[in-house]
């Protein structure tokens, strides 16, 4: 294993419904929640604020964010920790979505996201554990 690399998500939900993002790259067509890399001397919490602001647009208080846990995936050359947050929203907020990142978005019942076959790797299990 050569690195580790640790990424932050949230699950931004709003009368039961979240945020999913069709990505522009590094696959095409699949569908995650807001995330991204955490960078070099960034707390987690920071990172995910500021990844929400930068995928969607959206100002969060650290307040809202909730921790959930933390996940790894393996792959050939890297090691993924994934730390996973939600958010409860009081309002259904207006997202402008980076369009470098990602071509639309979508708000989805969690039952409907675990069906969808196109999503990035992991997500089906991870929103399996966080609302079944």
């Amino acid at each position: 294993m050569d690195a580790e690399l640790a990424v932050v998500g949230c699950f931004l939900e709003y009368k039961s419904k979240f945020v999913l993002l069709k990505r522009k790259f590094p696959k095409p067509e699949e569908w995650g929640i807001v995330a991204g890399k955490v960078e070099h001397n960034e707390t987690k919490i920071n990172a995910m604020i500021r990844e929400i602001k930068e995928e969607i647009g959206y100002n969060l208080n650290a307040n809202q964010l909730i921790y959930i846990g933390n996940w790894c995936w393996n792959f050939d050359h890297k090691r993924i920790v994934f730390y996973t947050y939600k958010a409860l929203l009081n309002n259904r907020i207006t997202i402008k979505i980076n369009q470098n990142e990602h071509t639309q978005y979508a708000w989805i019942k969690p039952c409907d996201c675990i069906a969808k076959n196109d999503l990035i790797h992991g997500l089906k299990e991870l929103t399996k554990y966080v609302y079944c």
